[in-house]
């Protein structure tokens, strides 16, 4: 793990999305330092940290995810290879929310991914839901239905202020990453 070498090699774009407070810019701050962030600040607009996992180069993109921010995702579509989307899964009133966020996305045409991986965040909270349960909001079955089979999709259960299962949850995308190409340095 760590940031992109100078060294010209291919770099994968990846969105980090998610509602508002799901946990987007801790899980990127942790994954940055390995250690967990407990103070983040919300971001407004976007930002790109660069990441390498498993000799695999991303570009993170954290798009904010406020209401008024999320009709602006679509700027960011092209060119990206993979979706990470981030679910607070304490806050269940939200899911249906989040559903939506995510099938708009994932059938806009500008978005051609090879893979989602939901990062199901908080897991230590109070009232946080199982994973089977977040499946079933997201209708997370019906993700390769919209893309006609071609994403990888999977579910992680993380928290990442406690950087747990952000590690798993990379690895498993620079796997998906093996027959892609990217862009050059």
């Amino acid at each position: 793990m760590g940031a992109c070498s100078s060294q010209p090699k291919q770099r994968h774009k990846v969105l980090m999305l998610g509602l508002a407070n799901a946990g987007k810019t801790s899980t990127i701050a942790a994954l940055s330092t390995s250690t967990g962030s407990t103070s983040t600040i919300p971001t407004v607009g976007s930002s790109v940290t660069e990441l390498t996992y498993k000799g695999r180069c991303f570009d993170l993109h954290d798009v904010g995810g406020q209401d008024h921010l999320r009709e602006l995702w679509r700027y960011h579509y092209v060119g990206a290879v993979g979706v990470i989307f981030i679910v607070d899964s304490c806050d269940t009133d939200s899911f249906a929310a989040a559903r939506d966020a995510l099938f708009g996305a994932l059938r806009d045409p500008a978005l051609r991914v090879n893979f989602v991986a939901v990062l199901a965040n908080k897991r230590d909270g109070d009232g946080a839901a199982t994973q089977a349960d977040i499946a079933a909001a997201l209708h997370f079955d019906e993700i390769n239905d919209l893309r006609g089979g071609s994403v990888r999709a999977r579910i992680f259960l993380t928290i990442a202020t406690q950087n747990e299962g952000l590690s798993d949850a990379m690895f498993w995308a620079a796997d998906q990453l093996k027959n892609t190409a990217g862009t050059a340095a």
